[in-house]
């Protein structure tokens, strides 16, 4: 009943929309190709009901509130090399690694075989609501649903504005750089990750690789930072290969607004996270590329985030100006753009910088605008009288 009343709200506020997280872990939790659906059906009833379409986030990552599907926890148990792991050997055991995509370790099954199997199952079961109610389609692509590596994971090992740490350390991510640097007559540079590329939490500065002068543009860093950036890319272009039919839903892919340190040479958390984007490179252009090719939209978070705002003012952070970057190349590849805020925030200076970056008109048109999210907080008297204005000027 909250919830209807909630979406009553909304619609008498003229949004038209509603965005569902659908996970892998409730639709094909209790066993391998046994989907249920039941839960999400009477969710886009009600959301039909209530006059909304619906944008659906295929999330293939997994939470603390909602994990992996019990039986993929079971072949991690046993197989530990599925998931993401760092340089200490930490799993994440919320991201299976891209090493698996095309390896039968999940009871017999490739990881984008799984992947496929539920985008098929989804086609098939919500068939009836396809084009009418539900037709945006988001497809996951790493960790909160964007294309990234784990680098910066909501645990003790990170915290802001740490640069992070590569994420390639499972066998089958190793057996990838081993044979990729033997191809390039180097084998030394197969046996791991750079070195001196620090810890989750320390600053550029203070590392070897990182550091403006560092190792990160010497022949084996400028390596390995194509090879860790080319594997994501090829993971995006697999699974969005996969996701394109059926062709009346329009498909979007999230890319991740990791903003600090921005401003120094090396970039550090964007390299973590695997996007090769520094002051000397574009690491957009690549996955920009992919989406084109596929006919995809981005999705691009951060939007609400004034630069001046973010503490420790050391830290370096842009979001503005790498936003903007994402937004040109968007629009030299033709990609449409969308647009979400990072943050539940309701103050009016996140709502202003928000409406700013919808209708600036010295960058390309935005499509689309998903606002994060209906919560409790969104009702409160002052929350909800803010909303209400920036919805009705930016309608």
């Amino acid at each position: 009943q909250a919830l209807r009343s909630g979406l009553k709200a909304l619609r008498a506020l003229g949004i038209n929309g509603i965005s569902v997280d659908v996970y892998w872990g409730i639709v094909e939790g209790a066993a391998p190709m046994e989907y249920d659906w039941s839960s999400y059906k009477q969710l886009f009833a009600l959301i039909r009901d209530e006059g909304f379409m619906a944008q659906v986030c295929l999330c293939f990552h997994g939470t603390e509130a909602v994990p992996l599907p019990a039986w993929v926890l079971a072949a991690g148990a046993a197989n530990p090399d599925i998931y993401f792991t760092d340089r200490a050997g930490v799993r994440n055991t919320h991201c299976i690694s891209l090493g698996v995509d095309e390896v039968p370790a999940l009871d017999g099954r490739t990881a984008l075989a799984c992947y496929r199997d539920l985008m098929t199952s989804f086609r098939v079961e919500l068939e009836p609501l396809l084009g009418s109610t539900i037709v945006d389609v988001c497809v996951g692509l790493g960790p909160d649903g964007e294309l990234k590596y784990p680098a910066h994971p909501r645990d003790r090992r990170w915290n802001f504005p740490g640069i992070g740490e590569f994420q390639c350390y499972d066998k089958y991510m190793l057996a990838g750089l081993r044979a990729c640097s033997h191809q390039v007559s180097q084998p030394s540079w197969g046996l791991g990750g750079p070195h001196d590329a620090g810890a989750y939490t320390v600053w550029p500065q203070q590392t070897g690789f990182f550091n403006q002068y560092g190792n990160w543009s010497s022949p084996y860093g400028k390596f390995f930072l194509q090879w860790y950036s080319d594997m994501l890319m090829q993971h995006a272009d697999s699974v969005l290969g996969i996701a394109r039919d059926p062709p009346r839903l329009r498909l979007h892919a999230k890319l991740p607004g990791v903003h600090w340190w921005y401003n120094t040479a090396s970039r550090a958390p964007e390299l973590t996270a695997g996007f090769y984007n520094t002051t000397s490179r574009d690491g957009y252009l690549p996955i920009m590329e992919v989406l084109s090719r596929h006919g995809i939209s981005v999705r691009l978070r951060s939007a609400e985030m004034r630069s001046s705002e973010i503490a420790p003012q050391q830290a370096c952070c842009d979001p503005e100006r790498q936003v903007a970057q994402q937004r040109t190349v968007a629009a030299a590849l033709l990609v449409p753009v969308g647009l979400e805020n990072a943050h539940e925030r309701f103050d009016e200076s996140a709502l202003a910088r928000l409406e700013a970056s919808l209708f600036d008109t010295s960058l390309p048109q935005v499509q689309s605008l998903v606002f994060n999210r209906m919560c409790d907080s969104m009702f409160e008297p002052g929350n909800w009288s803010r909303f209400k204005e920036f919805v009705r000027r930016v309608r």
